[in-house]
């Protein structure tokens, strides 16, 4: 069965899914930011460990991420949506002063760009959710229909 709950006082470097939803909103409708934002932000994941508040012990073992870059329907300004995961041993914090200082200064390049907000929330029950999905999947016993007949009743 997969552990429950991170407990520090079992293991201060056990494995653990440490994930975010991450949202950046250009505050702007400039068509020329879709590319700068995808290639800022792929730059930030790539090098995550610059983004992380360090945490002596701590490893990165894997890095997951999915985004998607979006024109809101009602005004129209340019953001991207993410979901950034990663394994590491013990638990990670994002420094998120220092992720927004980084894609401002980068898009400063782009006229017409003044500001970003930044949403971001953990998702606290990741980890659990991701350990049940890897216990399920560890040696499943599939059901084949076979010598015993079985029907529903009515």
């Amino acid at each position: 069965m997969p552990r429950g709950r991170y407990r520090p006082d079992k293991d201060d470097f056990a494995p653990w899914w440490n994930a975010w939803s991450l949202m950046w909103n250009t505050n702007s409708t400039n068509p020329k930011l879709i590319y700068p934002i995808q290639v800022v932000y792929d730059y930030m994941i790539s090098h995550i460990a610059d983004y992380v508040k360090p945490t002596p012990g701590v490893n990165i073992l894997r890095v997951e991420n999915m985004s998607a870059i979006e024109q809101s329907p009602r005004q129209h300004r340019y953001h991207i949506h993410s979901k950034l995961v990663i394994l590491s041993t013990g638990l990670l914090d994002l420094d998120y002063d220092k992720m927004k200082a980084f894609m401002e200064k980068q898009l400063r390049q782009v006229k017409g760009f003044k500001s970003i907000a930044f949403y971001h929330t953990i998702l606290a029950g990741y980890n659990n959710e991701r350990n049940y999905e890897e216990y399920l999947k560890k040696n499943p016993i599939i059901a084949r229909k076979g010598k015993s007949k079985f029907n529903l009743l009515p």
